[in-house]
């Protein structure tokens, strides 16, 4: 399924699919959603990560256990 990211801040963001398609590079601003559709696994890399709400396969995925001390969060969704 899709992979929904919802922007609550501004946020440094990219995410790549299994064939290592860029389906999004950049900062994105807040109030954004984006509905980003590849093959998985996704490869996401946030800049805000407490700033940013996501969900793949209709499920919340907890960036928090990502995060590190700079809030920043790479994640592998697969």
């Amino acid at each position: 399924g899709p992979l929904h990211m919802q922007f609550d801040g501004t946020s440094w963001t990219e995410v790549k699919d299994a064939a290592g398609k860029v389906l999004i590079s950049g900062l994105v601003e807040a109030g954004s959603n984006q509905v980003l559709d590849g093959r998985p696994p996704f490869v996401v890399f946030l800049g805000n990560a407490p700033a940013v709400r996501i969900r793949f396969n209709g499920q919340a995925v907890d960036t928090a256990q990502f995060r590190r001390g700079d809030n920043t969060a790479r994640i592998v969704l697969p």
